[in-house]
């Protein structure tokens, strides 16, 4: 992903793009992010003057905002996982997977329809938990 191609994007400001890349953002390798952070100030600026299309919700600048917080984690030299919980996605056990933490310790509660977990970053060694919430149609989380 190139910066010129996401500055592009965002001067555009075509809603549906501007999401898709975003989201794309946050799926970045450590190289590809560290390339990115350094036109962190630059980007943060286009994506706040981006147009709000719902003055009260989710609307197409919250994938924006999220690779922003995410780009300003890395450019301030601390770890991808400080990022993992924002924007209510984040599962331990995926990450587990893709070799990003290591579970520690988790807890099914069936009574509440909670799991926890604990879990440590692989690159950084940070422990954290993590409250999934299944008891509605959304799972809710709690950090």
């Amino acid at each position: 992903m190139d910066f010129a191609d996401i500055k592009r994007t965002l001067e555009d400001a075509d809603k549906d793009t501007i999401s898709k890349i975003c989201a794309q953002i946050i799926e970045l390798d450590y190289k590809a992010l560290n390339e990115l952070a350094q036109h962190f100030d630059e980007l943060r600026l286009m994506v706040a003057k981006l147009p709000i299309e719902k003055p009260y919700g989710q609307d197409y600048r919250y994938n924006a905002h999220l690779a922003m917080n995410l780009l300003a984690n890395i450019a301030n030299n601390r770890c991808k996982c400080l990022s993992y919980n924002a924007g209510n996605r984040f599962n331990p056990e995926t990450a587990q997977a893709s070799g990003l933490v290591t579970i520690l310790e988790d807890k099914l509660d069936k009574a509440n329809y909670t799991h926890w977990y604990k879990y440590q970053c692989v690159k950084c060694n940070r422990v954290k938990s993590v409250t999934i919430h299944y008891g509605s149609h959304v799972p809710s989380y709690t950090y």
